[in-house]
């Protein structure tokens, strides 16, 4: 199943600039696991290194066309929602200063989850993964309603995790604080950011676990 029609376009570096700081990127090497439409580069652009990878092989290469003095690597991985039939395993990557995951978090069951980010911890500086919280019934509803999937917050809520699946292979996670950090060993949390209109922009919706070095 092809999901290419709904990769959307929206301001990443902002989001984490947002949440982080203003500045963490310049001249900085970024690894963007997950880069959809290298939207990490579409907004604003970038004085350092960059290398995105992503599941979806046309997205690579448009992305590869587009934005042709940054790097770009098609990752075969297994993903229920997006790539079900993917075997490769996470490539080897050069050290980079800052990994950034950018709502992927949110279709991966958790030992998946782990395995990704403790394998990019051995090559980024610094890593930052979004995701949407069980503690957090808004942002629940605006994701579920995003994505057209049931409401389920009365089985939910500050539970451990909880994975859900709905017709056509659509997914989404809602993981309890306290449980992802220890799971993670992530060093911080941070909350979801207030400069966006919830209503409008899910990027309003999402906390980011914190990894440094």
């Amino acid at each position: 199943m092809s999901f290419s029609a709904n990769y959307p376009e929206y301001d990443v570096r902002d989001y984490f600039e947002t949440v982080v700081s203003s500045d963490m990127f310049d001249n900085k090497s970024v690894l963007d696991f997950g880069c959809n439409r290298a939207n990490f580069l579409r907004f604003t652009t970038h004085n350092g290194s960059y290398t995105g990878v992503d599941i979806y092989e046309p997205i690579i290469t448009a992305n590869e066309t587009e934005f042709s003095s940054h790097t770009f690597i098609h990752y075969d991985g297994y993903n229920q929602m997006y790539n079900p039939n993917g075997t490769a395993s996470i490539p080897v990557f050069n050290n980079h200063d800052v990994g950034i995951m950018f709502s992927i978090a949110n279709h991966m069951e958790i030992t998946d989850l782990n395995n990704t980010i403790t394998h990019l911890r051995k090559y980024c500086d610094k890593l930052y993964v979004t995701y949407f919280s069980s503690h957090n019934r808004y942002g629940h509803d605006r994701a579920t309603s995003f994505r057209n999937l049931p409401s389920s917050w009365s089985s939910i809520e500050d539970q451990n995790y909880y994975y859900q699946t709905a017709s056509g292979g659509l997914m989404w996670s809602y993981y309890a604080d306290s449980y992802l950090q220890t799971q993670t060993g992530a060093d911080s949390i941070i909350d979801e950011p207030t400069k966006y209109d919830r209503v409008e922009d899910l990027r309003g919706c999402m906390k980011c676990l914190v990894f440094n070095s």
